[in-house]
């Protein structure tokens, strides 16, 4: 028999639990991660095969695992599964979808549940539920001698500053994408087919990314001052501005709604977006657009200066807003908001701005630059994307775990998902499991559960020249994505990869759907490409990727 053979469905369990318990056999269940199986766990399992005759082993599944920074479990559910089944006492694996498992325990109804002997004493809820379940349904709880201790966290810990196994990492993130249900043709049909024509509004300040591409000089005579010499210059619209370019370049109708400025700086913004074809609404106008300038030689950046001042939206100018935002609830497929810190934006007004859209009947998203108490002023909105930084800064949260921390902001704003990005280590996506009550945004977090589920999307790009606009790329897809109907993590994925070709070259400059495909259509773990043998719409998928 196969190892594997031993890794069975929840459906599978009840009629294999019925068939031991009508062939006289005592069968014994234990439940837990298993994200390193180590000589505690073997002995652990060993013990509670001694106590019956049948050893059923089911394990939490990736979503549901909620431990230290968010970026676990270290190995997806199905290689777990296999790694268990491997082990000659175990008779069969499960997966468990719930948080507990409750679930199990009611098909299997085992004859005796064993823990380790860290649980004799254990107050938590969901051991509790669990022992309760196990005697109602007339078995007993056993707990392990504990003699072996061993963690999978201390192990995974104390191996973070090895270098890890390219081979390996490959193998984990295919792991991934297949239970994400993300392949070369689920990503072309959500790029050519459920993204494509997506409406989206980006509302928040437009800013100017403008770099000065210098020649080095020598060392200037007046003291040990760099001395360089400008030679030509590149203006690229940022902030909310190149967002709605992502948009528009992904194949999507994007709309700007951000303040005016009648200078220079205001008429490069608006020939900006018409050569990028998005549709431009100014509601408030300003002396100039905020301007960040980069001087760069030999693509090292050796100065940035920031020009731009705090500008308040005057009462006619927040009353245009405000109408500007009735209207896109009603007729975007999402509403993206961003806080950049130039005064667009204060509390009362965000909170307003978020919860008209959001009556409207359309998706909104909030993503604020800095930790800025925007982040926290949104009501109901259905995705955030903060750093890491900005989670913790606004939270005040800087020694607790990323997921507690995203539980706290997501109870407190009722948020539906959100994209933690954590720079070189990629982005966690966090949302409620899928047996979590629905919470009104009026209500508290006392009413809340703070349970949450999440997956680890990895970095995607190998090649770093400019990380400006990386998350700005990564929005920009994510809402795009999601707006066609993605699961948070297929839209994080796709958001990843936008981010690695957006770090790829000097510049805020939009990313294409056409490069965007072919980025994805080079990722190995997204599975083999089609062959002349497959269907038509795969064939597709080949000739497109050539």
């Amino acid at each position: 028999m196969d190892d594997r053979d031993k890794i069975v469905s929840m459906a599978q369990l009840g009629s294999l639990g019925e068939a031991w318990r009508a062939a006289g056999k005592r069968v014994v269940h234990c439940h837990g991660c298993f994200d390193i199986v180590h000589p505690g766990h073997v002995r652990y399992l060993r013990f509670a095969k001694a106590q019956g005759d049948v050893l059923v082993v089911t394990i939490t599944s990736d979503a549901l695992i909620a431990k230290g920074d968010g970026m676990r479990p270290y190995v997806p559910e199905a290689l777990r599964a296999e790694s268990l089944a491997a082990l000659g006492f175990v008779d069969a694996v499960a997966v468990a979808r719930g948080a507990t498992a409750e679930a199990a325990i009611d098909v299997l109804r085992p004859a005796v549940y064993v823990k380790g002997r860290e649980y004799e004493h254990s107050t938590h809820p969901g051991f509790l539920a669990e022992k309760t379940l196990v005697e109602a349904r007339g078995g007993e709880v056993m707990f392990s001698s504990g003699e072996v201790v061993f963690s999978s966290t201390s192990i995974i810990e104390s191996m973070a500053s090895l270098h890890e196994d390219a081979s390996w990492e490959a193998q984990r993130l295919a792991a991934w994408c297949a239970g994400w249900g993300l392949s070369h043709a689920s990503v072309h049909d959500l790029l050519t087919r459920k993204m494509a024509g997506r409406r989206v509004a980006v509302v928040g300040d437009a800013l100017l990314d403008v770099y000065v591409h210098c020649e080095a000089g020598e060392l200037a005579s007046e003291g040990p001052v760099v001395s360089v010499r400008p030679q030509k210059q590149e203006v690229f619209a940022g902030g909310a501005a190149v967002v709605a370019g992502h948009i528009q370049s992904l194949g999507g109708e994007a709309v700007l709604v951000c303040p005016s400025a009648r200078d220079q700086s205001g008429e490069q913004l608006r020939a900006a977006m018409r050569e990028l074809g998005v549709a431009l609404h100014a509601v408030a106008p300003r002396t100039s657009l905020p301007v960040k300038e980069r001087y760069v030689c030999e693509r090292q950046k050796l100065l940035k200066v920031n020009r731009g001042e705090v500008q308040l939206l005057d009462r006619a100018g927040r009353r245009s807003l405000m109408h500007e935002i009735d209207e896109l609830g009603r007729t975007c497929d999402a509403v993206i908001f961003v806080d950049f810190g130039y005064g667009f934006w204060d509390a009362p007004t965000f909170q307003e701005a978020t919860q008209r859209a959001k009556r409207g009947g359309t998706r909104v998203a909030v993503d604020v630059s800095g930790g800025r108490e925007t982040l926290r002023a949104g009501r109901g909105v259905d995705l955030l994307t903060p750093t890491e930084k900005e989670l913790r800064t606004a939270m005040g949260m800087m020694e607790n775990s990323l997921p507690v921390a995203a539980g706290r902001l997501m109870n407190e704003t009722g948020a539906g998902q959100m994209l933690v990005t954590l720079g070189a280590k990629g982005c966690v996506c966090f949302e409620p499991p899928p047996d979590a009550p629905e919470v009104s945004p009026e209500e508290t977090s006392a009413h809340r559960d703070e349970r949450l589920r999440s997956g680890h999307v990895p970095a995607l790009g190998d090649r770093v020249v400019d990380v400006v606009g990386a998350g700005d790329a990564l929005l920009a897809t994510a809402v795009m994505a999601l707006a066609g109907g993605a699961t948070l993590c297929q839209a994080g994925y796709l958001g990843s990869l936008a981010s690695s070709l957006a770090i790829a070259a000097m510049g805020n400059r939009p990313v294409s759907r056409e490069a965007l495909w072919r980025c994805a259509a080079g990722r190995a773990e997204l599975g083999r490409m089609a062959t002349p043998a497959d269907d038509s719409r795969t064939n597709h998928l080949r000739l497109a990727a050539g």
